[in-house]
């Protein structure tokens, strides 16, 4: 299952930090326009912190990831990192990996 492979290529990059990861099933939103209430069923990723770091450290990543060469556009929910993987295609998982790997590095340095 493609969530299972993003997490197991992340997993070594959360260890030592106020963040863990997990995969969550959730409900995908199609669009707007004539189907915004529609919804798939589908699978994400989630970034929460481990304390009130943590915390500030999720919404910091999620600015960071915005702002990447391949931005990676997720939604925070509770304090939690969503990234919906529904429409990520099987050749795009390594760049995802890359992308929140380079975002991880840029916390630890700023600290």
């Amino acid at each position: 299952m493609q969530v299972n492979r993003v997490i197991e290529g992340l997993k070594n990059c959360f260890e030592d930090t106020s963040l863990s990861i997990h995969s969550q099933d959730v409900m995908s939103q199609i669009g707007s326009g004539s189907l915004p209430v529609e919804r798939l069923p589908s699978s994400a990723i989630v970034v929460q912190g481990k304390n009130k770091a943590g915390e500030k450290q999720v919404l910091q990543l999620e600015k960071f990831l915005r702002k990447v060469s391949i931005p990676v556009i997720g939604r925070v929910n509770d304090k939690h990192l969503i990234l919906d993987l529904r429409c990520l295609r099987t050749d795009q998982e390594e760049i995802l990996i890359q992308m929140i790997r380079f975002g991880l590095q840029n916390l630890i340095t700023k600290k």
